[in-house]
C-alpha cells in the first residue's frame, strides 16, 4: 500500500468518527448506586464511573443541541473538500470506500446506549518488567465497562467486534507479515475476543467481551479479571475495599459521576522502577563492569539463569551463575546473583560472602539489597548489615545516587497526596463536584509541606470585592520562599554535580545585578486576588498580591518596570516598529489613589495600566476607577460584593477561613467564543491577502469560511450561568466544592426570542 494511501485512511478515520451520532440514553434515578465498580480490580490508581441521571437530563439536552448544529453547519464536509479536493479521480474513490466502510462500522454501534445505565473507565499501572540487565514498563492497562439496554447489548458487542475485525484485516494490508493475532476463547464463562500485536515487548492485547448487559473492553489482562470479579469466582474489586470507602464516606452521595484516584497506587511502581534501574546503574561502570559489554555467551548464560530461576530451579540458576562469574569474574550484578542464589538454596555462608564481594566490585545499591526477598534469610546478619552499610556509603559517592536522591524527592512530593475521591450531583439548574484530596499520614514531615502546610488562609471573602464584580478568584497560594528553598535543597541533593549547578546559579544571579530571593521572594508573602470588574466599573481588571514589605515591594517593582522601559527604548531606537511598546510612567492623579504610578502604552494610550501598593498588597488594574473601587471596599465605603444578589446565590459561600475561592460569570461564554473565532477569521482574511500563491489563498479562504459556519455553532453554548468554586485546607486535606450553573430551558429560550 502506498504512502498515500495510509495517509488517506488516516484522514477519512479521523473525520467520520467524528461524526459520531451522540445522544442521551435512558436516565437513572438520583440516589441510586453505582455498581460497575465492583468489578474493578483493587490494584487500579484510577477509576471514573459515570451516568446520565434523571436531574442532569438537561446538560446532555444542551450539548445535544450544540452538537447537532456542529453536525448539520457542513464543516466536516468542508474539511474533507480541503484534504481530498487536490486528490484524481481514483484516490477520491478510495477515499469514498474507506469513507463508506468506517461509516458502517460507526453505525454497527448503538453509541447513545451502549452506557444508557452507567460506564466505568480504570486504569493502573503495567508492572515493571526486568530480563537480565533489561528494565522496562509497559504501558498502563485499561478498561472500560458500559452497562447498556439489554435489547442492544448483543448488537453492541457485535458492532465493537467488527471494529477491531477491520482494525486487524487493514494493518495486514499495510504490514506484509501481518502482525496481529485475533482468537475468540472462553473465559470465566463468556466469549472474549482477543486481538494481540505479535512480537511486541511488553505484550499488549485489546480484549472484548459480554457478560449480561455489560460489555468489557480492555487493554492488557484486566479485563479477565474483570469477569472473574463479575463472576465472584476471584480477586478483590476496588469498591471492596476499606481505602475506597472511605475516601467517599465524607462526600455528598453520587448521582452522576463518581471519581477514585490513588496516588499511592499509582507511584508505588514508579518508585520501584527507579530503585530497579539505580540498583542496576549502580551495579556497575567502567570501573565496574556491569555496565561493559558481555559477551553473547554471559547473556545467554544469564537469560538462562533466570528462566531457571522464574521456574523457581534455584539450583539451576546458581549453576549458570557460576558459569556467568568463570567468563566475567569482575562483573558485580554476577556476584549479586550468585549472593541470592546461594541464599535461596541455602548457603547462608557463601550467600553473605558472596554479597559482600558485589559490594567491593561496584554494586551500591542498598535499597535494593534491604528489599529484595531473595535475600530474606540473611537479614539479622551481621555481615548482611555491614555490606548494607559500605553499600549505602559508597552509593553516596555514586551520581547515579544523586540522580535517584532527586527523583525520590520529587516522587516523595508528589506523593504527599495520598489520594483524591469526587462525587457529583445536581440540586435544580446546578451541577455540584464535592471533592477532596487527603494528604498522607507524615505530610507534615516531607520537605515539600512548607511550601502549603503552613500558610495563613483567608477569611473575608468580600474584603476586596465590591459589588460591580463580575468574576473574580482569591487564593492562598504556595509559600514562594519554601518552595524555591524545596527546588535550591533538590538540586542540591543531587551531590557535587548539584552543588555545581547552584554555584554557577549564584554566580550567574551575581553577573546580572539581580538575586531572586533579596530583590523578590523576601518580600513576597503568598497569596492574591484577580477581579474582573462589571461595565459599571468599565470591565476593569485588577490584580493583587499579599507582600510582606510594601516599601522593598515599590523598590523592587519601580526598579524592575524602569529597567524594561530602559531596554525596550534601546530596541526601538533599533527596530523603530517597537516603539510602540514603548513605555510613559507617570503619578496617578485619580483621587484616592496617592502614590500610585500610570504606566501609558504607546500603542494604546488611551487605555492606561495603574499600579502601586496598598493595605499590604501590590495593586495592578487596567483603570483608575476600579482600583479605587476596590481599595474603597476595603475601607467599607464602596458595597462589596456580598450586597450583590446574583452573584451570592450562584457562588459557593466559605463557612469559615479558606484557602482559595472563585467566581467566573459564563453567561457570555459561547458570544465570547464566537467573538475570539471571528477575529481569528479576519486575521485569516488579512493573512491571505499577503499570500503570492493562488493556492494558498484558496486554502485559507476556506479556512476563514469553515470559521465562518463555526461562529454560529459556539453562540449555541448559551446555557450557562456561571462557575463557583471554595476550597478549605485542615492541614491534612483539602476540600472543594465546586458549582457550574446553568440556565433553565425557559429563561435561555426567552433570550433567544429577545
Amino acid at each position: 500500500m502506498s504512502r498515500a494511501s495510509t495517509g488517506l485512511r488516516t484522514i477519512t478515520l479521523a473525520l467520520v468518527a467524528a461524526m459520531l451520532p451522540l445522544g442521551a440514553g435512558p436516565v437513572q434515578a438520583a440516589g441510586q448506586k453505582f455498581t460497575l465498580p465492583e468489578a474493578v480490580p483493587a490494584d487500579v490508581f484510577l477509576c471514573v464511573a459515570g451516568r446520565t441521571d434523571k436531574e442532569s437530563q438537561f446538560v446532555e439536552e444542551y450539548w445535544g443541541e450544540v452538537f447537532e448544529a456542529f453536525h448539520n453547519s457542513g464543516i466536516l464536509e468542508d474539511l474533507m473538500g480541503m484534504m481530498t479536493g487536490a486528490l484524481g479521480s481514483s484516490q477520491q474513490a478510495q477515499v469514498d470506500e474507506y469513507r463508506t466502510m468506517i461509516h458502517d462500522l460507526i453505525t454497527g454501534v448503538d453509541w447513545s446506549g451502549l452506557a444508557a445505565k452507567e460506564m466505568v473507565y480504570a486504569q493502573r499501572m503495567a508492572k515493571v518488567r526486568q530480563q537480565g540487565d533489561n528494565i522496562s514498563m509497559g504501558p498502563p492497562d485499561m478498561l472500560w465497562l458500559f452497562r447498556g439496554e439489554s435489547d442492544s447489548v448483543a448488537k453492541n458487542e457485535q458492532g465493537l467486534k467488527a471494529i477491531l475485525k477491520t482494525l486487524k484485516d487493514e494493518v495486514a494490508k499495510l504490514a506484509p507479515d501481518d502482525p496481529m493475532d485475533m482468537e475468540t476463547t472462553k473465559v470465566e464463562g463468556a466469549d472474549v475476543t482477543v486481538l494481540r500485536i505479535r512480537d511486541m515487548q511488553p505484550p499488549m492485547s485489546i480484549s472484548l467481551a459480554r457478560k449480561d448487559d455489560v460489555i468489557v473492553l480492555g487493554f492488557g489482562d484486566i479485563a479477565n479479571e474483570a469477569l472473574a470479579l463479575m463472576n465472584k469466582s476471584g480477586g478483590k474489586s476496588l469498591a471492596a475495599t476499606d481505602r475506597y470507602r472511605k475516601a467517599f464516606e465524607p462526600l455528598k452521595p453520587a448521582e452522576s459521576a463518581m471519581v477514585f484516584f490513588d496516588m499511592q497506587t499509582m507511584l508505588e511502581p514508579l518508585r520501584g522502577l527507579a530503585e530497579k534501574v539505580v540498583a542496576m546503574q549502580q551495579g556497575g561502570g567502567e570501573d565496574h563492569p556491569v555496565n561493559a559489554e558481555m559477551s553473547e555467551e554471559v547473556k545467554e548464560l544469564h537469560q538462562a539463569a533466570f528462566a531457571a530461576y522464574d521456574a523457581k530451579d534455584y539450583k539451576k540458576a546458581l549453576a549458570l551463575t557460576q558459569k556467568q562469574y568463570d567468563l566475567a569474574p569482575n562483573n558485580s550484578l554476577v556476584m549479586y546473583n550468585l549472593a541470592c542464589f546461594h541464599a535461596l538454596t541455602g548457603n547462608k555462608t557463601e550467600a553473605l560472602q558472596w554479597l559482600q564481594k558485589s559490594v567491593d566490585a561496584g554494586f551500591y545499591a542498598p535499597n535494593q539489597i534491604r528489599k529484595d526477598e531473595d535475600l530474606a534469610s540473611l537479614r539479622g546478619e551481621e555481615a548482611y548489615k555491614a555490606a548494607i552499610a559500605a553499600a549505602e556509603r559508597q552509593s553516596q559517592r555514586s551520581a547515579v545516587a544523586g540522580a535517584f536522591s532527586v527523583a525520590d524527592r520529587v516522587l516523595s512530593a508528589v506523593g504527599i497526596v495520598d489520594y483524591i475521591a469526587s462525587t457529583t450531583y445536581s440540586e435544580g439548574y446546578s451541577v455540584f463536584e464535592d471533592s477532596r484530596a487527603v494528604l498522607v499520614k507524615n505530610a507534615s514531615e516531607r520537605a515539600i509541606y512548607p511550601v502549603f502546610g503552613k500558610q495563613k488562609m483567608m477569611a473575608k471573602f468580600d474584603r476586596y470585592v465590591p459589588k460591580e464584580t463580575a468574576s473574580f478568584s482569591l487564593s492562598t497560594g504556595p509559600n514562594l520562599n519554601s518552595l524555591y528553598e524545596f527546588l535550591r535543597n533538590t538540586v542540591k541533593s543531587y551531590g557535587p554535580e548539584g552543588e555545581a549547578v547552584l554555584t554557577q546559579w549564584e554566580q550567574m544571579q551575581q553577573g546580572l545585578g539581580f538575586n531572586v530571593q533579596r530583590d523578590v521572594l523576601d518580600w513576597v508573602q503568598g497569596g492574591s486576588i484577580s477581579l474582573t470588574l462589571s461595565e459599571e466599573l468599565g470591565s476593569a481588571n485588577v490584580w493583587m498580591m499579599k507582600v510582606t514589605d510594601e516599601a522593598k515591594a515599590k523598590e523592587k517593582i519601580g526598579q524592575g518596570i524602569a529597567a524594561i522601559s530602559s531596554m525596550v527604548q534601546q530596541l526601538a531606537a533599533q527596530q523603530p516598529m517597537l516603539g510602540m511598546l514603548r513605555m510613559q510612567v507617570s503619578p496617578e492623579t485619580y483621587e484616592g489613589l496617592d502614590g500610585f504610578s500610570r504606566i501609558t502604552m504607546a500603542m494604546s494610550p488611551a487605555q492606561p495600566f495603574v499600579w502601586g501598593t496598598a493595605d499590604g498588597f501590590v495593586i495592578f488594574g487596567t483603570s483608575a476607577e476600579g482600583v479605587h473601587a476596590v481599595l474603597q471596599t476595603a475601607k467599607g465605603e464602596h458595597p462589596s460584593v456580598a450586597k450583590n444578589e446574583r452573584v451570592m446565590a450562584e457562588a459557593v459561600l466559605p463557612k469559615g477561613d479558606f484557602w482559595s475561592m472563585s467566581f467566573t460569570d459564563q453567561r457570555r461564554l459561547g458570544s465570547q467564543l464566537a467573538d475570539a473565532v471571528g477575529g481569528a477569521s479576519m486575521g485569516l482574511g488579512m493573512a491571505a491577502m499577503a499570500i503570492p500563491d493562488p493556492q494558498g489563498q484558496q486554502m485559507v479562504g476556506k479556512l476563514v469560511g469553515i470559521l465562518g459556519k463555526l461562529g454560529p455553532v459556539l453562540r449555541k453554548i448559551n446555557f450557562y450561568r456561571s462557575m463557583a468554586s471554595t476550597s478549605t485546607f485542615d492541614g491534612s486535606e483539602w476540600r472543594t466544592l465546586k458549582v457550574t450553573n446553568y440556565q433553565p430551558p425557559d429563561e435561555r429560550n426567552a433570550k433567544a426570542t429577545n
